[in-house]
């Protein structure tokens, strides 16, 4: 994986997803509150899904015998639980294409609410083709194009700020540490830090000067 040089774009759909594996066993434990932090593939075919539940929804899947599950901690006031098992169409579409997800929600039924980032027009368009050959209507809620200003910052150091932002990176809390923000775009942590450190540097010095 390399930088996101084209233009990255953050798209939000909503799809029907009635093969959602993690919905179909959250259900079967009547957890019906969760939202979705990341997913993950693996090389021998499975999907990881790292979930953010209620302390009292996360007890209750780890003493459950249905799945086996690695649970961490995501954050100082946040619980997380990766659950890993068969992908469904829309993990693996969005996964394949290369593009990496940011956040999801279950609102109600089967509806799933996507929020991902592609590296670029063309892949968001293959995932939107992919998907409704497999069947999905998805319905697209908001697209976010990069667009560069060419002022202050080298263009690795927009877009990776870009990035960082749509990715909750500078929410409190955050959204997204480090290491897996820089593991999503394919850079080793020491190098996200210095290429968001120089480019926050060039923003202040810019903003002062005025």
């Amino acid at each position: 994986m390399t930088y996101y040089i084209d233009e990255p774009i953050h798209i939000v759909l909503e799809i029907q997803n009635k093969e959602c594996k993690v919905l179909e066993i959250l259900r079967s434990l009547n957890i019906d509150k969760f939202k979705l932090i990341d997913i993950r593939s693996h090389t021998k075919g499975s999907i990881s899904h790292l979930l953010k539940l209620e302390p009292d929804h996360l007890r209750k899947i780890l003493h459950s015998e249905i799945i086996k599950t690695k649970s961490r901690s995501y954050a100082d006031t946040d619980y997380g639980i990766w659950i890993e098992g068969e992908g469904c169409n829309v993990c693996n579409t969005i996964l394949s294409e290369g593009a990496f997800v940011i956040s999801g929600a279950n609102p109600k039924g089967d509806s799933f609410i996507y929020s991902f980032i592609a590296p670029n027009h063309d892949v968001f368009q293959n995932i939107l083709h992919s998907l409704k050959k497999n069947g999905f209507n998805p319905k697209v809620l908001k697209v976010m194009k990069y667009r560069s200003s060419g002022r202050v910052l080298t263009e690795k150091q927009e877009i990776i700020l870009w990035i960082a932002l749509h990715s909750g990176f500078f929410d409190y809390p955050r959204k997204v540490k480090v290491e897996e923000l820089a593991r999503r775009l394919g850079i080793s942590s020491s190098t996200f830090s210095e290429i968001t450190r120089r480019g926050l540097r060039r923003l202040l010095e810019k903003y002062f000067s005025e």
